[in-house]
This record gives structure tokens, sequence and C-alpha cells, in this order.
């Protein structure tokens, strides 16, 4: 007996010394951390934390809402004071953003999104393409900045998008003009402008996904634990934390563009709403999200993101049925070295996944992929692609979301900045 003891202790002793005198694993192209040395353990660490943070937080849910929202954490306890306009943080990036898309069989595809941020700045997004027709976008389009914006409300540039039930309904309208497109550059003119109207309603069918309590605690371990640890890596974490959620619903009707007829449509897609103390957009060098929903009725979220030194392979995503069931996402073989790390994301591919106890096979066919910039230097360039799928032999429709860093700056001078 004692001679196994001996063995297993020498067997550890090893183990730990040759951990001790591993180096760390090169980050791939400089931006993707690997596994390290000690890896597993600081897997089954992180794993172990997140598990006694969620518990503290059910065993004590009155209490949540005390502006300890994390992983694990839910960052309200009531849901109307989580689906509504947020009150910006006192710092200077700010955030509090809502995003909705929606399409269907027919080609129909509609993005919009509201970014609220200090100094009355607003970031926005609107496309919209009909079926057989023109992609219509905004004016400042590849721009997405606009000022003077209504500081309390999700409320600029002609784009309302505003709460009408928590967690339920929604309204999105638009009054203003739009741009016949693509123009993926810049340029101060008003060539190709007609008038547009927008007025739907968005009512959920699903239940919403709160990544800070939702997510699988095996992709948040996995992506933690391949990075090098310090007081700082865990301060700069907390620090960047914001609140985010979904949840996929039906929009139901018109859009009126100048010279032709009005169009009434049906469309299913996602929408989501996060809010925090900051959003750098120069933080990220790459991420990938895939918003899709099958013609059964499933829903799905999957994606990849890449923010060196914080979260640099990062796995997400859910899927959800029309029941109310929803299961994390807990692998995938997503990889974004592998999808258009050149720059320009990849016209078909192919993605496995599991959630739950069932593997999907995810095809992917790009048909329109209009981009826009985000910050005011333009950090971050970001095709908004319009996809079908075939999932598991079902097939669907969404928004494929690639953004990439950008360092060429913006040929817009800005009118403000957040420093």
């Amino acid at each position: 007996m004692s001679c196994v003891c001996v063995i297993i202790f020498t067997v550890i002793f090893l183990y730990f010394l040759r951990n001790l005198y591993l180096p760390e694993a090169v980050a791939l192209y400089g931006k993707y951390a690997r596994p390290g040395p000690w890896y597993w353990e600081k897997r089954g660490i992180f794993m172990l934390l997140l598990k006694l943070r969620k518990y503290r937080s059910e065993k004590n849910a009155a209490k949540s809402a005390d502006g300890g929202a994390g992983y694990g954490v839910k960052s309200k306890a009531d849901i109307k004071d989580m689906d509504c306009a947020q009150k910006l943080e006192k710092t200077p990036k700010a955030v509090d953003a809502v995003y909705f898309n929606g399409s269907n069989q027919q080609g129909a595809y509609i993005v919009t999104a509201l970014s609220r941020r200090p100094k009355n700045v607003a970031q926005m997004v609107l496309f919209v393409q009909l079926p057989g027709g023109d992609l219509l976008q905004l004016p400042e389009h590849p721009d997405s900045t606009v000022y003077g914006c209504d500081s309390d409300v999700h409320d600029a540039g002609g784009l309302k998008l505003e709460c009408v039930t928590p967690m339920k309904q929604w309204k999105i309208t638009y009054d203003g003009k739009l741009r016949k497109g693509p123009r993926n550059e810049w340029k101060d003119n008003e060539d190709g402008l007609v008038n547009a109207k927008l007025d739907f309603t968005w009512t959920a069918y699903t239940d919403y996904y709160d990544f800070d309590v939702d997510q699988h605690p095996a992709t948040i371990s996995d992506a933690v634990a391949k990075e090098q640890w310090s007081r700082e890596f865990f301060q700069t974490l907390k620090d960047a934390h914001q609140t985010h959620y979904e949840q996929f619903g039906e929009w139901i009707g018109t859009v009126e563009v100048e010279g032709q007829e009005k169009v009434e449509l049906t469309m299913r897609g996602m929408r989501d709403h996060s809010y925090g103390k900051r959003r750098e957009w120069g933080d990220f060098h790459r991420y990938g999200i895939h918003m899709v929903h099958l013609e059964d009725g499933t829903s799905i979220n999957l994606g990849k993101i890449c923010i060196p030194d914080m979260l640099s392979d990062l796995s997400i995503g859910y899927v959800m049925d029309r029941s109310g069931k929803k299961e994390a996402i807990s692998v995938t073989d997503m990889s974004l070295p592998e999808l258009g790390e050149d720059g320009i994301p990849p016209k078909g591919y192919e993605i496995n996944f599991e959630a739950g106890e069932k593997k999907y096979l995810m095809q992917v066919e790009v048909l329109h992929a209009p981009i826009f910039y985000m910050g005011f230097n333009w950090e971050a360039k970001i095709f908004e692609q319009m996809i079908k799928v075939n999932v598991n032999g079902q097939d669907g429709y969404g928004i494929a979301e690639f953004l990439y860093r950008w360092y060429l700056g913006s040929p817009r001078p800005a009118k403000e900045s957040f420093e």
C-alpha cells in the first residue's frame, strides 16, 4: 500500500513540476489563446466558481439587482427593469443597445439597431432587403454614428425602438430617407435617397436567453482557462462586463418606399438588448454570430468571439424550440481562423455543434452581405450577412454577423469623442 502511495505522490509531483516549467501556449495568429499547461485545473476551478455564484444568486434572487451582475448572476431581479431603456452609467463609454433582425422564406430581410451612448450620441443601423428589390440602407451608411439624439430612449435619426410589454412586445418604426445600396464607401452626398416608412409590431414567441446566467458553464470555463490569469485579467473581465439577453419573435407590419407600393410583411427573427459600463469596439479582433430561425419553429444562436487578452476564443449560443425548451450550446467546431481570417467571410460553410444531448450540423449560404463600421474612427468593420441555412434537414433563414477589427480609420470627421 505504501508503495502505491509513493507512486501516486511521485506522479502528481512530476506532473506539477512539469507544468511549472512548461511555457504558456503561443496564441494562434497572435490573437487566439490556446490551452496551456494548467488548462484543465483552471477550467475546473472556474466552472466551480460559476456554479457557486449561480447557486448564491438563485438563493438570494430578490437581492440580485444590486449591480453585481456577471457570470452566473442576473443584472436585475425584475424583467421590467431589464427590458427598457437603461440609465447610462456615468462612464465615458457606457452603452445601452437594442438590436432586431427579421427574415422570411420569400427573401425579405430587415436589420436594425440603436445603441445609446454618452454625449447624446447614437450608433444606428438599418438595412431593408425586400424580395426582388434593391437593398436599402441609412443615408449615413457605411458609417453608423448619429449626433444630437434623445438621451433617454431608443429614438434617433427617424428610427424608434420602443418596448410595449417587457419581454413580450416592441414597436419598430422608421420615418426618413434610405439610400439604394449597397454602399460600402462613405461619401457626403444624397445620391440614391428615397423616402421610406417602416411600421412593425414585434411579438416574442420564445423565452429570453440571459447570457449572465443561461450560458453553458463549459464554454465560459473553456475560454477563461485558455487565458493567462492575473489580478489584472479578472479586473478587466469585471470592468468590461455587459448584460446581454436575446429572444426570438415575429414581425408583422408594413414597409413604404417612395415610388413603390406598400408592402405587408410577416417575418421572424431575433432581438437583443445589451447594457453596461463600457463598450469599446477596438477591443475586438473578430467575432462571428449566427442568428437563425428554422421552418419547424426552432431558434438558434451560434457564435465565436475573439477579444485578445480577455476572452479570445469564446463559444456562445443556444437552441430554443416553440415549446419553450432552451438548451445552451456546449460544444462547437466553429473556428474563426478558418472562417475568413483574411478579412472576407466565406459565402458557404458548415458548422457542427451540440446543445443538450443533441448534435447539429448547420450549412450556411450567404445571399447578401452589406457592411457598416462602428466607432468614431471606424474601429470595427461588420458584415451583416443575410443567410439561408439548413440544420439537420430543416431549412431556415437569418443573419450571420461577422466583425473584423479595422485599422484604417474613418473618412468622416467625428464631431464628438468619448475620451
